[in-house]
This record gives structure tokens, C-alpha cells and sequence, in this order.
């Protein structure tokens, strides 16, 4: 059996709960549901916002338990939330993620502090790109970086990485574990970024 299978499969839910977090975090710092829907948590050390309407929450986890084991194999490398404003995209938050082979085993407090640290920063979104008028929606999309028969079902929908709303289109990264050698020793490499159109 294989030494590290405990760990990668720590590494695994604990990214799920993150994504899950780190959504929801996104729908309330960005204005697409009023505050009220959402309550303060405390999760890895970091504030950050959960649904309190049972639908939402649901539809989140749901949505992130079906792209998660394809995070896992390497068929999907970007997580978006796209904002849209009368059914125009107006921004997008990602996070390009990918989960390396265990070699070592993982040092928890290392990955506890690394994801708090992206959680911490989405407080600050509001301060890079200036929130929308009220009224928005949104939607999930999981990005591939090849075409992979796994993705081809109803449930999937073929988007275009680089297909951009607007010529006017600005990127501002706002997190990376690329940047910091203790979190270079993860079995993962997340970059979190807005893109406002």
C-alpha cells in the first residue's frame, strides 16, 4: 500500500472544503447575494463566509464534489466563478490548481497556512477591482487543459479558455503558492486570480 494514500486523500477533502469555502467567500465579498445570506466562519485559521440558504450551500458542495476527483487525475486545471451582469460575464475569479504526486509526507500546518493565506487575501478583491451594481448572477465553470473524453457528457459544457467578453479584459493575480519556497514544498501549485471584463 501506498505510504503516502492517507495523507493524498487528507490533501483531497481538505482541498474540497477550500474550493467550497473559497466560493462562497467569492459570492459574498463580490456582491452576487446580499450579505445577509452568508455567515462569518473561521476555517484554517482564516475569516471567510458560508452560505447560511441550504440551496446554495448544496449547489456548491454538489458542484465542486463532481470536479474535484477531476482535479485530482489532472483533467481539469482552473476553477471560475464567472460574475454576470444581465447575463454578461463582467468578471471572473479562478484559481488554477493542480495536485502533484506525494512524495514526502505532507506537513499540515504548511497547507493549513497556505490556504488560510488565500482565503485571507479575498477580503482585499473589493480593493483591486471595485464591486458591480447589484443584480448579478453567476455560474461554475472547471476548465481542462485538453479535450478529455470524461468531460464529454451532458453534465459538461465545452468552454474556451481563451475566449475573452471584451477587448478590454484586465488580469490581476492575487495569490500564488509559487511565490513562497515553504509552500513550494506542497503537493500542489494554486494561482488565484480576477479578471474584470
Amino acid at each position: 500500500m501506498d505510504p503516502h494514500k492517507k495523507d493524498a486523500d487528507l490533501l483531497c477533502k481538505v482541498l474540497v472544503e477550500f474550493v467550497e469555502k473559497l466560493i462562497q467567500s467569492v459570492l459574498r465579498v463580490r456582491g452576487v447575494y446580499p450579505d445577509a445570506m452568508f455567515e462569518e466562519c473561521i476555517y484554517l485559521g482564516a475569516e471567510c463566509w458560508v452560505a447560511r440558504h441550504g440551496l446554495l450551500s448544496a449547489y456548491v458542495e454538489e458542484q465542486v464534489g463532481n470536479v474535484m476527483p477531476l482535479v485530482r487525475k489532472g483533467t481539469v486545471d482552473r476553477i471560475v466563478v464567472v460574475v454576470m451582469k444581465d447575463g454578461v460575464a463582467v468578471e471572473c475569479v479562478g484559481l488554477d490548481i493542480a495536485v502533484h504526486v506525494l512524495t514526502a509526507p505532507l506537513d499540515r500546518s504548511i497547507l493549513s497556512d497556505c490556504l488560510a493565506s488565500f482565503l485571507h487575501k479575498l477580503k482585499y478583491l473589493n480593493t483591486v477591482v471595485p464591486p458591480h451594481d447589484p443584480d448579478l448572477t453567476w455560474t461554475f465553470e472547471a476548465h481542462s487543459p485538453v479535450e478529455s473524453p470524461s468531460l464529454t457528457s451532458p453534465h459538461w459544457v465545452p468552454t474556451s479558455r481563451d475566449a475573452k467578453p471584451g477587448a478590454g479584459a484586465a488580469l490581476y493575480p492575487i495569490r500564488s503558492t509559487a511565490a513562497h519556497a515553504t509552500i513550494a514544498s506542497l503537493p500542489l501549485s494554486l494561482q488565484l486570480f480576477i479578471e474584470s471584463y
